[in-house]
């Protein structure tokens, strides 16, 4: 947070986020504020939450990303020893990160989960804010 305790800095620019995501093929979605608003919802939101495939071959392409946006554990010592690969997501599944985008969670899905096995509306949006409305099959 700021000094002030207003606004989170760096202030959040989830298109930088998003695209990083893109670029290496992760498979996510996008959930909390940012996937509210695009539903309609006015509540501000001041970080990027996605839910990601937790299997392995995705694991690789989050871990790539992840390091190309010099993410950092939020909160944690600036000498926290921490190493971003597959395995080091998949033993911990969700984490909160610092970037020079702004705040970014990170949550594993269960595999059934992810995918949606029921027919569901949404809205698919692409990293730069065009899109509609959408089924997940």
């Amino acid at each position: 947070m700021s000094v002030s305790g207003d606004l989170p800095e760096p202030p959040l620019q989830a298109r930088d986020l998003l695209e990083a995501l893109t670029r290496q093929g992760v498979d996510f979605i996008v959930i909390g504020g940012l996937a509210g608003g695009a539903h309609g919802s006015t509540y501000p939101t001041y970080d990027l939450d996605v839910a990601y495939d937790p299997m392995r071959p995705n694991l690789k392409r989050l871990a790539e990303a992840l390091r190309k946006l010099e993410v950092r554990l939020a909160n944690a010592p600036p000498d926290l020893p921490f190493q971003i690969d597959a395995e080091t997501l998949e033993s911990g599944a969700n984490f909160t990160f610092d970037t020079p985008h702004g705040r970014f969670d990170i949550l594993a899905m269960s595999r059934g989960s992810f995918l949606c096995g029921a027919p569901r509306p949404c809205v698919a949006v692409d990293a730069r804010g065009r899109g509609g409305p959408h089924r997940l099959n």
